[in-house]
């Protein structure tokens, strides 16, 4: 089925932001990549379990304040184009308010502290960690929302390198604590506030435009769309940390620590991979205007990224099925290499819940955000029962097996109750399939590989697997017709030119 020009528009379009985004997000996550084989070597695994812990449960708590907006303004900022200012002023006002009730909770909740036991002293650095994240990614969404994308990916160049470069000269010229980890990623948010509100237009002097009734009204309308998908975010929350908090029960902070490193090597890959498609389709699908008259183009549209996503993800997943170890090995080393078992299991389990991520748009442009907040309230249950019933036994094998099959099962939901609206997720199974048998074939050659000896030599070995895999997967994919290019016509240009 060939796009029509408008899905061949999208898609263009798709892909050139793609690229912008794939560089805003590329380099960060090689850096972040880095960083972890740098804490993980610096800090024991017990150590790095509690640093762990400290930041999923602020990133947990930045969610609830701020998810709710990133989502409507990414919505409603399309219909403001014609009146950005008083956009601007209203959400400036709002993120204020916000945040001085997040300052009046800390300060009221202080005396509370000593029941976080042992985590008490991370108190004062986790107030500052929710305040910063939170400015940082609601005004960032302005940017990417208006387009902005070379503005943004210069902002995150210099956020991911502050968030390499701070943390680590904090802890080894100043003092090597858990604290100062913490904040060196404190630092990197908040100097790039101030920029950030000048690529995206937020000018205080533009706070006189607002009048009462109108603020009211626009808080009303970002609180009806954004307020729904609290529940959907804290469930995706609930998933990516739950299984943190099961195995501390059971377990100990090393055990954590072991898990969590392997586990943030694992987003770290797939966020090389994934996140800049997730970013560019965003605004592209949120811009689709009358529904009802474009559904045939948006449920291509949708289709079309959605096998684009595949394309790009489904290798990776052969890729570390067959490498396991030697990819714990090379960036974790130690201790931390005990857990490798996981990555596959855990890579499988995020790579479904970034697809769903393509499908569930449909039920986002047609507002139906209850029925995601349900879909992911059973995720987050099942893998929270999963956890406490694999945990106790299997340790965190049992936690990764309870993300794979909770992270499966929402796919799987938006597969089939999108059937029911005029935005149904329509995946292309046949290129899939193809796409699945070319990931495969490469991956055997991978295994083949793997039998020559290479002496704990992890990066010869990574990097000669990678090269020989991905040659063999794109020949593949062409062969096999999922890409529609033309290998003899690239031969006989190629001789042509000799």
């Amino acid at each position: 089925m060939k796009p029509t020009n408008e899905v061949q528009e999208s898609l263009k379009r798709f892909s050139k932001d793609s690229l912008t985004y794939g560089i805003a997000v590329i380099i960060p996550a090689i850096l972040g990549v880095l960083s972890i084989s740098i804490y993980t070597r610096t800090f024991s695994a017990n150590e790095y379990g509690i640093y762990n812990m400290v930041l999923m449960t602020t990133t947990f708590i930045t969610t609830l304040f701020a998810q709710w907006i990133q989502q409507s303004v990414q919505r409603f900022l399309p219909e403001y184009r014609n009146n950005i200012s008083i956009f601007n002023a209203n959400l400036m006002a709002l993120l204020f308010s916000i945040l001085l009730v997040i300052l009046l909770l800390a300060f009221i909740l202080c005396p509370l502290k000593s029941i976080m036991g042992s985590y008490q002293g991370y108190y004062g650095i986790s107030v500052m960690l929710v305040s910063t994240q939170f400015l940082y990614l609601t005004i960032s969404t302005v940017a990417q929302s208006s387009f902005k994308s070379i503005a943004y990916k210069n902002i995150s160049l210099i956020n991911g390198l502050f968030k390499f470069i701070f943390p680590i000269l904090l802890i080894y010229v100043v003092d090597r604590t858990i604290n100062n980890l913490l904040l060196g990623i404190v630092l990197s948010q908040l100097l790039l506030i101030y920029p950030l509100m000048r690529i995206s237009s937020f000018r205080i002097k533009d706070l006189i435009l607002i009048n009462f009734k109108n603020f009211t009204k626009f808080v009303y309308s970002i609180f009806s769309y954004g307020f729904p998908m609290i529940g959907w975010f804290l469930g995706n929350s609930v998933l990516n940390l739950c299984d943190r908090y099961v195995i501390q029960i059971f377990s100990s902070s090393k055990e954590v620590g072991i898990y969590s490193a392997n586990y943030s090597i694992v987003f770290s890959t797939l966020s090389l991979l994934t996140s800049p498609l997730i970013l560019a389709a965003q605004p592209i699908l949120m811009n689709q205007s009358n529904i009802k008259e474009n559904k045939e183009k948006i449920k291509k549209t949708i289709s079309s990224f959605s096998t684009f996503f595949v394309i790009i993800s489904m290798p990776m997943l052969s890729y570390v099925i067959c490498f396991q170890h030697e990819i714990s090995a090379f960036f974790l080393g130690g201790v931390y290499s005990e857990g490798s078992k996981v990555i596959p299991l855990l890579f499988g389990g995020i790579f479904l819940w970034n697809l769903a991520l393509f499908g569930h748009k449909g039920f986002e442009l047609l507002k139906e955000t209850k029925i995601m907040f349900l879909f992911v309230l059973f995720c987050a249950f099942l893998n929270i029962i999963l956890n406490l019933l694999l945990v106790p036994r299997f340790g965190y094998i049992g936690s990764s097996v309870a993300t794979l099959i909770s992270m499966g099962i929402y796919p799987l939901l938006v597969l089939i109750v999108s059937k029911r609206t005029i935005l149904e997720w329509q995946l292309d199974w046949k290129s899939i399939y193809k796409i699945a048998v070319s990931s495969g074939v490469a991956g055997i050659f991978a295994i083949i590989l793997k039998l020559f000896p290479f002496n704990g030599h992890y990066f010869i070995e990574l990097f000669i697997g990678g090269l020989i895999g991905l040659f063999i997967y794109f020949y593949m994919i062409i062969k096999l017709k999922v890409v529609d290019v033309d290998i003899q016509e690239y031969i006989n240009k190629f001789k042509f030119k000799q």
